[in-house]
Parts: structure tokens; sequence; C-alpha cells
């Protein structure tokens, strides 16, 4: 290790290829300086700006700069000029300026980067453009026009077949060979400062000056992160093997690649707006309902209709399937016919579909989600009211009442062992309860808007939040802690974990299903040691609520 001081704040600062390297510039004096990684030693420096010249409104202090794959040269942004400038190192250590390009009518560099293969040169600049020079003679190829206020960087992907892009309020990939859109990353409450690629290329890290870390999928160009319709989502989940991902939307369910987000199925059938749908245990069926009053089964394979389900006199909420897969349950609620309301849940034989026994709820009230507990023993629900029920299936009685929330509430279902509920409400919040006792257990505060759906985790210790003030929040189902926040973009309507636990769905009214990585505590501690070569504080584990003290790795 070592420390040497510049004299001046440092703005930027980057390893060559091969690490023996060090590049760093200055932002107030314009200095690039060259340095041996092994001890800091200066090999280097030129200055950047005229000498005796002082920061004017020629000046941008935000700078960058790249070495070229073969570390012969280095390209810079920003400084004085404010454009973007390549220089020569030659051994033992001499920089010389050899171009300079960018900068016309104002357009000032904010960040460069060299083509993978060094033949080309991206620079980021500060009205929102993103330009590819040839470095050979300076000769603009490609401008990409990324949206509104400047580019903070600017990347290409390790085959250099994409260029990656951030800026003032989203990234976006773009194809390095025509400079077409592939996906834009939107989420971000303020304008994203930087974006970069794995290693691996599987994922992509943006940082933004809301404070916010992300991390999203980088693998599918068309569809993985952003599954669009032209309808609003108002329900999305994962097959039971997570190969396919289920949305309902308009008079549509639609059946997704979780792997490449191509349309595998649509499903017509509906009259009216289908309000949830969802994967039987084995995947073989989906079932749908609607505000046309019915509920239905389709094959998941081709799509076809199995079973039409009709004997609620008012819109049907919400649809689930068993356990076992046997049986099927449906709710209703709101506006019937002749103006009154009208609620309920019914239970079908899902082979036959034949009505098996109803139960109705009290006058004036919905339920607006019915679900199965694990070993199919009991029903909760969620009321058009601040309180959730659980029902004994064998002698279809109320066993249990859950009162606490404030507000009407919208989604309940069981852990994965049965012991507790989770209920989300109008009020904001999300409750874990007791399942056998009806003891409230944690709420979970943090939301600014009404709770729409709270899912557990297949192992039970962490219950996901989708929430009307556009995020969904990731929580420690035990200690009600948050773990982190997933900002959708826009009011959501539904979030669901993979049936392993590594990803989440969210659905939002924008037409947007977006998957995300969803990493343990343990799982981004070991993903960080791959990366960051020191250990957290004590206060960095603290804050981040990890376990104590480590010894420092190498």
């Amino acid at each position: 290790m070592f420390s040497v001081k510049e004299g001046d704040r440092v703005y930027w600062a980057t390893w060559s290829s091969d690490g023996e390297l060090i590049a760093n510039m200055t932002g107030l004096t314009g200095y690039l300086t060259l340095r041996d990684a092994r001890n800091g030693a200066l090999l280097a420096a030129s200055g950047m700006q005229p000498t005796g010249a002082s920061l004017d409104e020629n000046t941008n202090d935000r700078v960058s700069v790249a070495f070229s794959p073969d570390r012969t040269q280095l390209v810079t942004g920003g400084g004085y000029f404010g454009s973007a400038g390549l220089w020569r190192i030659t051994e033992p250590g001499d920089l010389s300026r050899t171009g300079r390009f960018g900068n016309r009518d104002g357009n000032l560099v904010h960040s460069v980067v060299y083509s993978p293969d060094g033949t080309r040169v991206l620079a980021g600049s500060a009205d929102g453009t993103a330009r590819v020079y040839e470095v050979a003679d300076g000769t603009r190829t490609l401008s990409i026009q990324s949206g509104a206020g400047a580019v903070n960087s600017v990347r290409y992907s390790a085959d250099g077949t994409l260029m990656l892009t951030a800026g003032f309020d989203k990234a976006s990939v773009w194809e390095a060979a025509d400079g077409a859109e592939v996906f834009s990353l939107p989420g971000h409450r303020s304008a994203v400062l930087s974006a970069v690629f794995s290693p691996d290329q599987k994922e992509i890290a943006t940082g933004s000056r809301d404070g916010d870390i992300r991390l999203w999928a980088a693998e599918a160009k068309d569809g993985m992160l952003a599954v669009r319709h032209a309808d609003r989502f108002y329900s999305g989940c994962f097959s039971p093997d997570a190969s396919r991902i289920l949305t309902a939307a308009g008079k549509t369910a639609n059946v997704f690649s979780a792997s490449d987000g191509s349309l595998i199925l649509s499903i017509a059938g509906h009259h009216d707006k289908i309000t949830w749908a969802a994967f039987s245990p084995d995947g073989s069926m989906i079932v749908t309902c609607s505000y046309d009053y019915t509920a239905r089964a389709w094959d998941s394979a081709d799509g076809r209709e199995i079973l039409y389900l009709s004997v609620h006199d008012s819109p049907v909420q919400h649809a689930a399937f068993s356990a076992d897969g046997s049986r099927i349950i449906t709710c209703s609620g709101g506006k019937g016919i002749g103006g009154y309301i009208l609620g309920g849940a019914a239970v079908w034989d899902a082979k036959t579909g034949g009505r098996l026994y109803q139960i109705r709820a009290d006058e004036d009230e919905s339920v607006n989600s019915a679900r199965f507990s694990p070993d199919d023993t009991r029903i909760v629900a969620a009321l058009s009211r601040p309180e959730v029920r659980i029902w004994d299936v064998a002698s279809r009685r109320e066993i249990q009442s859950l009162t606490g929330h404030t507000e009407e509430t919208y989604y309940a279902e069981f852990s994965p062992d049965g012991s507790r509920v989770v209920s989300a409400s109008a009020d904001g919040t999300a409750r874990v309860w007791d399942a056998c006792d009806g003891n409230e257990l944690v709420v979970l505060r943090g939301h600014s808007g009404s709770l729409i759906s709270a899912a557990f985790s297949p192992d039970g210790t962490r219950i996901v939040t989708a929430s009307a003030d556009e995020m969904a929040i990731v929580w420690d189902a035990s200690a009600g802690r948050p773990l982190s926040e997933l900002c959708h973009g826009a009011r959501l309507s539904g979030a669901a974990f993979s049936p392993d636990g590594s990803r989440i769905l969210t659905t939002g009214v924008d037409g947007v299903a977006r998957i995300w990585s969803n990493y343990r505590p343990d799982e981004l501690i070991a993903l960080a040691k791959t990366r960051v070569f020191r250990a957290l504080t004590d206060a960095e584990r603290d804050e981040y609520g990890l376990p104590g003290a480590v010894t420092q790795h190498a």
C-alpha cells in the first residue's frame, strides 16, 4: 500500500489493464499524472490547461481518464478545454498529446472510454449525447441522444458489442454497431452518475445521486429487465420451475420467458380486464379471474381453455390453486348486479370445475384475496375492512380474526411453513401475524403509499412488499428491518419472489414487469470480497445490519 499527495483535488483515477500503471486527473489544475502502481512513483505528468489560466465558463471540472487496452495511449475527458484528448505513453514515462476532439458548440465531455479493441473512443457529453470517434483520425462515426441532461458515464461491454451510458434519470444500453437502444434502466430518483458492466457481463451496477447503488440483470437484451405491455399489469408471478413469468394485463394473460423476456403465450377469452393470474403447483395450468364475473383455467402450454368457473355475482378479484393442485379458490367483491356489494370465496374442483363450497362474507364486505395454507387445511382472506380472516377448511368456520390495520386490507398469505400470515393494507403497512393465536408479531413500516401486496420468500426469512409509492421493499421477516429497496418507477400492482428466492418480479401500472436480482447479505459480502480489497469497517457493518467485525482479507 502507498499514499501520494497530488497537491490538488483528484477527480479521477484508473488502472492500466495489466495493473502496472495508474493514471489520474486533477480537476482544478488540469494535470494528468502517470504513476507506477507498485510504489506510487511519478512517471510522467502533463498540464492540460494553459499556464496561468483560471477556471471560467469554458472549464469543465467533470474529468475522466482511461487507458487503451494495450496501455500505450490514454484518453482524457473534461478539464480546461472540456474536450476529449488523446495521449501517447512513451517509455520510460513521457506523455504527449496526439489529438483532441469533442467540445463543439459547447458540448463539454464528461466521460470517456476506449472500445475493447482500442480503435474507438466513446465520449459522453453535457448535452445528453454520447459520441463515438475513430482513434486513428478523430472522425466521429456515431452519435447517440440518450435523453435529457448530461451523460455522466460511458462504458463498453467486454466483447465490444454493447455500450452503456448513465444520464439524467436512467442508464441505457445501446448496440455498438448502430447506436440502437437495447433497453433502459429507469428507477433511480435522481441523476445516475455511474454505470458499469460486471466482468462476466451478466449484471449492470448503477450509482445515483439519490444515494442508491442498484444491480440489474444484463443477460437479456430485450424484455428481461423490462417486459412491456400496452395495458397496465394487474399481477405477475414466476412459474414453479422459474423458467417463465405470468402476467395479467388488460383482457389477456401473457407468459414470457424469464431468461430473455420473449413472449411465449398470450391467453385471451375474458370479456373484461383480468385481475389476477396464477400457475398451478406443477405449472401445467393457469387460472385467471376477471371483472367479467368469471374465473377460468387454461392449459399453460397452448392456452386452451379447460375450465369455466362462474358463480360470483360481482367482479372476481383473486384466484389461486391449493398447495396440492386439486382445488381452486376464487374470491369476489365490489359492486355487483343491482349496485350493492357482494363478497365471498368459492372453492372449485380443479379437474371438473365443479363448485365444492362457498364462504359468504358479511354484508357490504368484499374479499380482496384468498389463499390456502401450505397444508390446505386453512384459508386466509384479506377483506375490504381493516381485518384479515382465517377459515378452517373442514368446518368452513372462522377460526381467527387478525385486526390491527387501520384501513382496508388488499392481500394476505401464509408463510411457507404455515405458522405466520403476512398482510398488506391501504394504511401503508404490512403486518406479520401468528397464524395460530392471531398475535401481531411485526409491523413493516417504510412505504409512503398504500401497500398492494406482501409475499414471503420461499424460505420464509424475507418479505417483499409492493406499494403505490412505486417502491418494492425487501424486509427481514423476523426483525421487520428493510434489507433493500427496488424503485420500479411507477405505481406497483404486485411483487413476487422466484421459487428459489434469488430474483424478484415487480409489475406496475406502467405496463412494465421487471426482474431484479435479490441477494442475501451473506451473498453480497461474498460478491464484495471478490471485487473490493478491504474489509468493511465496524461502522459500515453496523450501518448495513451485518455481523460484527471481521479480519481484513487480502
